[in-house]
This record gives structure tokens, C-alpha cells and sequence, in this order.
């Protein structure tokens, strides 16, 4: 199989600081506002291959168990920018420091390239006896690009059920 994705979309954050400085030895409060817009958009291709394992009365004539592997590769390119409008020239003004406190809100672009992101792989399984089943299911994730974060998530999910 192969699905395509796309998004765009944006996101404002607006953040109001208080402070104080020393002004003549003074402390003075001083507050400003800064407003982050962050624009993104996204394109993905995920080819991937499954294939159905089927087995017909295992322990009984009434039961039936199906188990399906599915391999994806996610492959895409994000495009990102931060920007701000902010009233911080209001703090420099007063003190000669950097707002160390707000580099988390540098203005920033991302123009990605088109790359391989992810390997996923879905263990799907499902075992039925009568009207009763029970389907337990993984999906493990490998990031590829360099990350600070874990490169290896999983995801998994048990469903139990009885059919009428």
C-alpha cells in the first residue's frame, strides 16, 4: 500500500513577562508581551506491505486466529518558522543583560528536505473462538533523523470483545 499526506496550518503563542530590574539600585517592575506565530506545513509518502496469516480450527472447529505484520516507511518534508513580535527592546532598554529567560522564543526557520523519518512495524493479531475475541496489537516506531528524544517509541492496545 501507499498513503500521501499533507498539512499546513498555524499556531500563535503569546507570552506575557513580568520583571524587575534594578534602576539606581531601585527595583522596577517592568512587563512586556511577546506574540510567537509559527507556521508549518507537511508532505508525506508511507509505502508499506502487510500480509494476512490466517489459520482455521487450531484448537477446536469453532476458533480462528489471524496475525498481520505491516512494515512502513514514512518518508516527508516539514517546513517550519517562528517568528516574533515582541516588546523586548522594552527590557533592554533598561538593563544592558539578554533575556537569557526567553531563547526558547528565538525566531527560527526550517526549510526541510525530503527524507526517509520513520520505520514502523505493526504486529496485528487476533484470535476468535465462537462469538469471543481478543486482538492485541504493537506498533514500534524507529525515528531517523538525529533527535534528543528517544528514537525507538511503541504503541500497543489490547481489544476484547464478544459478537452478538
Amino acid at each position: 500500500g501507499i498513503s500521501f499526506g499533507y498539512s499546513k496550518g498555524n499556531y500563535m503563542e503569546i507570552v506575557n513577562v513580568d520583571t524587575v530590574v534594578l534602576i539606581v539600585n531601585r527595583p522596577t517592575l517592568i512587563k512586556f508581551t511577546d506574540t510567537a506565530t509559527t507556521r508549518l506545513s507537511s508532505f508525506s509518502v508511507t509505502p508499506s506491505v502487510e500480509h494476512d496469516f490466517i489459520f482455521h480450527r487450531l484448537f477446536s472447529g469453532k476458533d480462528a486466529a489471524r496475525f498481520t505484520p505491516q512494515l512502513s516507511f514514512v518518508a516527508g518534508r516539514n517546513n517550519f518558522s517562528v517568528t516574533h513580535r515582541k516588546s523586548s527592546n522594552l527590557y533592554n532598554a533598561y538593563t544592558k543583560k539578554k533575556l537569557r529567560k526567553l531563547r526558547r522564543f528565538n525566531s527560527s526557520n526550517n526549510n526541510g528536505k525530503f527524507e526517509l523519518q520513520s520505520i514502523g512495524l505493526d504486529l496485528d493479531a487476533n484470535y476468535s473462538f465462537g462469538n469471543f475475541y481478543v486482538e492485541p496489537e504493537i506498533y514500534f516506531d524507529y525515528y531517523i533523523p538525529s533527535t534528543s528524544d528517544k528514537a525507538l517509541t511503541s504503541i500497543y492496545a489490547i481489544n476484547v470483545g464478544f459478537t452478538f
